[in-house]
């Protein structure tokens, strides 16, 4: 699995495919913790995936990592924007605030960094020597 996930790209598209395993199997199966949590878990890895290699491709540096504290004002942003600002300032009735959504994003940005720090450094790493 390792020579697999060495690109983000290929983490993007793991992720892809389990959202929309997730989001068809709503029709057939519903499993409420699974639809109503793991797309929220994987909300913040996606969104982070997606920032890295866009950042990569228009900087040409394949070494370049969000560091840290990025991760953590991503999640904190997400955080307030849909489980505050859109349910309780906005009123939108679509959105509900929920405090297990807020924690699936710390999981998903833990989950991120741990990605991140685990293939992505680690390729940089070797690249180098």
């Amino acid at each position: 699995m390792d020579k697999l996930l060495k690109k983000p790209t290929d983490w993007l598209l793991l992720v892809a495919i389990f959202y929309f395993v997730i989001k068809i199997s709503k029709q057939f199966v519903f499993i409420p913790i699974v639809h109503h949590y793991f797309t929220d878990l994987l909300f913040i890895p996606t969104q982070l995936l997606i920032c890295l290699i866009a950042v990569r491709f228009l900087k040409q540096n394949q070494s370049i990592t969000i560091p840290f504290w990025l991760i953590v004002i991503n999640v904190v942003l997400m955080s307030l924007l849909f489980e505050w600002y859109e349910p309780m300032v906005k009123n939108n009735t679509q959105q509900t605030a929920d405090v297990f959504d807020v924690v699936m994003y710390v999981l998903g940005g833990i989950l991120y960094y741990l990605i991140q720090k685990t293939w992505f450094q680690r390729n940089i790493e070797n690249r180098n020597n």
